[in-house]
């Protein structure tokens, strides 16, 4: 086990149980004298032994002082993430844990590049929630629950966090979901009339964005007045079309730090105007989606080999690392086969210009990439499956880049059509 979390336990012993402690630790762990290298690995048997010793001292049974220990430990591996240039500045709680595995393992290779890390994956099932899988033959759930929580308590948050799934109860992996607890409907709102107050005594600059068809729309608008729960937003056609679209429309500003959300209530469109009402804070920070997610023109069939089954769906959406995609509910998947490789094959539709026949040329090309199942949710009879891409070779990824180009453009051009 990496030296590191050795070094981290001595201080943790310090801290929580007075100076001079470890020693005694050591001893009652009938270990050798005090030689850790941070740098070094040692067994994981000699850990559990003087975590057990540390727990004795706090009265705590081992799991809690395990959690109480990944707590204590969080800070650290923020502060070697943030100078490995690992975390950006506008991050809050979710967006670390979402990004909790590069974190931890920079952190840990930044000490000994030939460490092994645990296996961790995450990803972001919804706005205020992160599942995470963990699978480690340490089996230190625990400990990664512990840092979960430390995490929230720098950013000043709060979080729920049930465990699904654990190894300790025989189960192949442990899955977690984090839930970000918001405030109170009210204080939300109340949040929310401050900072449009705040934009307004600026002037009213602010910038919206939204989704339309999976492409990121984004452009500057001007706040002109609130009332009540209400606000009056003027904005550009482009703008106004791709809002109407999704019903709602994100609000940034530099003026204020964190990102709010409107929804759409009526549209002038000889005005350029939009009305706003239910203005709600939003967790992390507006438009940075790291990897542009475009949905498929048409359908497009997706076949699956998981654990030897043969699946077969239809791509709801698609991105340079990963995809949705729906299945038929008598082609039921259970929870366990979550993180599990999955083989995927699909084909998309490329158009190339021909210089020698001077004429567009549509072709198909067949993607084989594996991944990682990641969610599944249900929605009526169907499921929804989210898979990370593992692996994808040269011409998958020029293959994948050139069809969200493709897609990218025709929604845009679709975009100018409906203005004109």
């Amino acid at each position: 086990m990496h030296g590191f979390f050795f070094h981290k336990l001595k201080r943790f012993t310090e801290d929580r149980l007075g100076a001079g402690r470890w020693a005694g630790v050591m001893a009652a762990a009938e270990l050798a004298k005090d030689d850790i290298n941070p740098s070094l690995t040692y067994p994981r048997e000699d850990f559990n032994k003087l975590l057990a010793q540390v727990a004795t001292g706090l009265n705590q049974p081992v799991p809690e002082a395990m959690e109480a220990f990944g707590q204590f430990l969080a800070p650290s591996l923020i502060e070697i993430g943030g100078l490995l240039g690992l975390i950006q500045p506008y991050w809050k709680t979710l967006d670390l844990i979402e990004n909790l595995k590069q974190v931890i393992h920079a952190a840990l290779h930044s000490i000994n590049p030939q460490v092994n890390p645990p296996d961790i994956r995450c990803v972001r099932v919804r706005a205020n929630q992160v599942a995470l899988a963990y699978q480690s033959p340490r089996r230190m759930c625990a400990l990664l629950k512990g840092v979960v929580q430390g995490v929230a308590r720098h950013y000043g948050d709060e979080v729920s966090i049930q465990e699904t799934a654990c190894m300790l109860r025989h189960r192949p992996l442990c899955r977690i979901n984090v839930t970000l607890l918001d405030a109170e409907p009210t204080q939300q709102m109340l949040g929310a009339s401050r900072e449009i107050k705040e934009i307004l005594r600026h002037g009213g600059d602010i910038k919206l964005f939204n989704l339309y068809k999976g492409v990121p729309i984004s452009y500057p608008a001007m706040l002109l007045k609130s009332k009540d729960d209400t606000i009056l937003v003027k904005a550009c056609k482009t703008q106004l079309i791709a809002t109407q679209a999704e019903g709602s429309t994100y609000i940034s500003s530099p003026v204020i730090d964190v990102g709010l959300r409107g929804r759409v209530t009526q549209i002038d469109w000889k005005k350029q105007t939009i009305v706003l009402d239910t203005l709600t804070r939003s967790d992390g920070a507006i438009g940075e989606r790291v990897s542009l997610r475009v949905e498929p023109e048409g359908e497009i069939p997706v076949a699956l080999t998981l654990a030897g089954k043969k699946i077969s769906g239809l791509l709801q959406d698609l991105s340079m690392t990963g995809m949705s995609l729906s299945v038929d509910g008598d082609q039921e998947i259970p929870e366990d086969e979550l993180y599990t490789n999955i083989e995927i094959t699909f084909s998309l539709s490329l158009v190339n210009w021909d210089p020698f026949i001077g004429e567009m040329e549509q072709r198909q090309v067949d993607l084989a990439p594996s991944g990682d199942l990641l969610a599944i949710s249900r929605k009526g009879t169907r499921q929804t499956l989210r898979i990370s891409f593992a692996d994808l070779s040269s011409q998958d990824l020029a293959s994948l880049e050139q069809y969200i180009m493709q897609i990218q453009l025709n929604v845009l051009r679709d975009l100018r059509e409906r203005i004109q």
